[in-house]
């Protein structure tokens, strides 16, 4: 996560973050991998993808004001939806996202670590997990912020 940060900084200070943060993220974005327990390089491309489109999004680079991704129509008073090649990125973003959150019951179901006979515990898988799930709800509400007008990311903040 911290060398997301770093890199959508330096493509900040470059000039035009957006024409150097796009690529990568649709590199790892182009198809959806299935969520299992174990990690595939796809799942690993997927999650730097949607990282970077996270810190894009906090650094401003990829927020579209200003940096061509969303238009205003000034008949309307309005912003214009993301054009459908971004619109694409984000909606494989949030399906993958969605894939992790609802795969988490799953993976913690397996889960019989930090057992305690005396009472009531809390394992370590589960408290990291709370943390990656309150993480994968906040990408989520980072984007939308960012790109207010697209279809995917509203019907994933409904959701």
């Amino acid at each position: 996560r911290e060398m997301a940060m770093s890199v959508c900084t330096l493509c900040s200070l470059e000039g035009n973050p957006s024409e150097l943060l796009w690529p990568a993220i649709h590199k790892g974005l182009q198809s959806i991998p299935s969520v299992s327990c174990t990690k595939t390089p796809a799942i690993y491309r997927a999650t730097r993808s949607v990282t970077l489109l996270e810190f894009g999004c906090l650094e401003g680079a990829l927020s579209g004001i200003g940096n061509g991704e969303l238009v205003y129509d000034e008949n309307n008073r309005t912003l214009m939806p993301p054009p459908q090649s971004i619109e694409a990125m984000l909606s494989n973003a949030v399906q993958f996202l969605m894939l992790q959150l609802m795969s988490m019951p799953i993976i913690l179901e397996g889960d019989t670590s930090d057992t305690n006979d005396g009472g009531a515990s809390r394992s370590s898988s589960t408290g990291n997990a709370s943390t990656y799930i309150a993480t994968l709800i906040s990408q989520i509400k980072i984007m939308h912020e960012a790109f207010p007008t697209s279809r995917s990311l509203s019907c994933a903040v409904d959701d």
